[in-house]
């Protein structure tokens, strides 16, 4: 019986002193974080009127800025610092064609997958004969490596994909063959 009195007192003071949560919400200053929420600044042809100029001399500032529409061509030379190759072979030199990518690379790619234990290695934009190209492919790893390869052969996409790390061996002969 004492204890009632006692907790309606707690209660009444605790309610009388701190403010409830709908209250602290409604009572905050806003941020206008969204469009729709903030207040117009001015006149809005203060800040987005423009003019157009067709002036060639000031044309020629904003054309820097914009960007190339096409990666161009590297100048040819005999060697490159990098070690980067020029693609040599014609699509009609193989039964097969392996396709540069827009920056001129050989798209060979490593995968690494399942935390590091899984390495994939991917040659996409292939055409042409895929069945062949795969069969030389191995048959150079096997080589090199010593050792069976496993390997997935997507027709529909062009792309085969060998189970292991053999990205550098893949390029190396891929260049080897003007690819």
């Amino acid at each position: 019986m004492l204890l009632r009195p006692f907790l309606q007192n707690i209660k009444t003071i605790a309610n009388s002193t701190l403010p409830s949560r709908a209250a602290l919400f409604y009572n905050q200053k806003s941020h206008y974080s969204a469009y729709g929420a903030s207040k117009p600044e001015g006149d809005p042809k203060q800040y987005t009127d423009y003019e157009i100029i067709k002036n060639p001399d000031e044309w020629k500032y904003v054309e820097r800025l914009l960007p190339i529409s096409l990666i161009p061509e590297p100048p040819l030379k005999e060697n490159y610092p990098s070690g980067w190759k020029p693609a040599t072979a014609k699509a009609e030199d193989y039964p097969y064609f392996v396709e540069r990518t827009k920056n001129h690379l050989v798209p060979v790619y490593l995968k690494i997958d399942k935390r590091g234990t899984r390495r994939l290695t991917k040659v996409r934009r292939i055409s042409g004969d895929i069945w062949h190209l795969k069969e030389l492919l191995v048959k150079y790893l096997e080589h090199v490596n010593k050792k069976p390869v496993g390997v997935r052969v997507d027709e529909i996409s062009g792309v085969i994909t060998f189970r292991g790390d053999y990205c550098s061996d893949v390029k190396e002969w891929l260049l080897k063959k003007g690819l």
